[in-house]
């Protein structure tokens, strides 16, 4: 099998690069320009690599093809990849999350959640409980939440008699997932909501994606996702709780956490204060100095300031933060790498001198043309999420923020409010283990079988194509 996989993965690892550097040698093929061919061919070429081989050598590899093509050169190349201050907001932002998720925070927050005495005897409670608490976990610990919430439920399905197979565990299961990924974008300043809003930055120079609307529409989207989640697992798929009365708070008693750390405290607090911080400039009145200062340093100035004085701390002779370890452990490389790739790759797609925008106008305005604005959302929500399950999540997300800003003019839609919907469409993702990070934890789960996951899968993502047409999108309008 080793072998096999081996022959696959050069394969396509051949057939990649035969797109990223041959097609620029082929002649223009309509509006395309000998540029737009190079460049094309490289965003093809990342496109198959990313979505069949792997997220870090290729996006390396794409800078490279971009420098020696006749776009631009390496300065060029850096100046719109890590020159770009998404991406070093994204590094620093996971360096603090990390920091916060290494001194075990998440696990008090799901000790105080598991210890509600409002779960006794109400299955659906707890059940919304559980959903709640992976979801408002996962905002700063992402897939741990997940991992930390199946450990404490395969204890629990043991001690009540549930078994592998019974409906509501496999329900549950996946439903933790889904709670997992619908948390980890609701801020955006981190994870798929600045992939998306460096992306519309790079197409359309000048556009803004305030935080406020960002959060309340996808907060709405989420939580009400949650709950047809949960009405489908009673209506729908008609989960046995029975054995969810049993449920006692004492339960999850026995391993009782020590009380908080000063220590713990501080760095809750330090967290809270970053997104404070963060999201003040959008409330407080323009002319303040404090407003100001902190516009002027922009979110990447405001989080480098804070990952500073968060290194300056001691703890028993040693740094606070030690970024080697964070480097290694708790920051994302392959998501930073695709981020630096995706920005340089975008502002050079919607360059009138390649011609590409052209050739995607002819392709797509049978599709999306002379449509309502409300129609539009829709084929845009449909081919994403549907595009996001059968291709890497983060890689659609790109791909269709790049294609959504040639439209957004013609039907007057704030770009901002395409931001939100995809970053919610985007991270829809189950169908395979490729789709996403979290399609992979949940086909990995031995709880949990294909068929249950297909059809769960489905059911998110037609959920996910109506809530964001029929609340997401008025809501955001209302709001941006």
């Amino acid at each position: 099998m080793a072998e096999v996989s081996s022959k696959r993965y050069y394969l396509h690892t051949v057939i990649g690069l035969v797109l990223m550097f041959g097609i620029g040698f082929l002649p223009p093929v309509g509006p395309l320009t000998p540029v737009g061919m190079q460049v094309g061919g490289i965003f093809l070429g990342l496109l198959y690599l990313w979505s069949l081989v792997d997220i870090m050598w290729p996006s390396l590899l794409g800078l490279g093809a971009l420098a020696l093509s006749d776009a631009t050169n390496i300065a060029g190349v850096l100046t719109a990849s890590f020159g770009n201050s998404t991406v070093i907001l994204m590094i620093f932002i996971l360096g603090l999350v990390g920091v916060v998720e290494t001194a075990g925070l998440p696990a008090y927050i799901i000790q105080w959640i598991m210890t509600r005495k409002v779960i006794e005897g109400r299955p659906w409670v707890f059940t919304l409980i559980i959903l709640l608490g992976a979801y408002v976990t996962s905002i700063m610990a992402q897939l741990v939440a997940a991992f930390l919430f199946w450990s404490i439920l395969y204890k629990l399905f043991e001690d009540i008699g549930y078994k592998k197979g019974d409906g509501y565990t496999k329900l549950l299961l996946f439903g933790v997932a889904y709670a997992t990924c619908l948390g980890t974008f609701l801020m955006p300043f981190h994870g798929m909501g600045l992939l998306l809003t460096g992306t519309m930055q790079s197409a359309l120079p000048g556009t803004v994606l305030e935080y406020p609307p960002y959060i309340v529409v996808n907060l709405v989207m989420s939580l009400l996702s949650l709950g047809l989640y949960a009405l489908a697992m009673k209506f729908l798929f008609r989960a046995d709780v029975t054995p969810l009365q049993q449920v006692k708070t004492a339960m999850f008693e026995a391993n009782k956490l020590p009380p908080m750390s000063r220590l713990q405290k501080f760095l809750l607090f330090y967290l809270l204060l970053m997104i404070v911080l963060l999201l003040l400039p959008s409330f407080l009145p323009k002319t303040w100095l404090l407003t100001l200062k902190l516009s002027s340093m922009g979110s990447a100035g405001t989080v480098l300031v804070l990952f500073a004085l968060l290194c300056i701390i001691q703890v028993d002779g040693h740094s606070l933060v030690n970024f080697r370890d964070l480097a290694q452990q708790k920051i994302a490389w392959e998501l930073v790498f695709l981020c630096a790739m995706a920005l340089a790759i975008s502002s050079f797609l919607t360059k009138p001198e390649t011609g590409i925008t052209a050739l995607l106008q002819q392709i797509l305005n049978p599709i999306f043309l002379h449509k309502t604005p409300l129609v539009f959302i829709f084929l845009l929500c449909v081919l994403a999420v549907v595009l996001t399950n059968v291709g890497n999540n983060g890689v659609i997300a790109m791909l269709m923020m790049a294609v959504s800003c040639l439209y957004v003019g013609a039907y007057q839609i704030n770009p901002a409010v395409v931001v939100i919907l995809l970053a919610y469409c985007t991270n829809i993702a189950f169908l395979l283990p490729a789709s996403s990070m979290f399609g992979a934890i949940a086909h990995g789960n031995e709880w949990l079988k294909a068929k249950d996951i297909y059809l769960y899968a489905t059911f998110v993502a037609v959920t996910a194509v109506a809530v964001t047409v029929l609340v997401g999108y008025p809501l955001a309008k209302l709001l941006v």
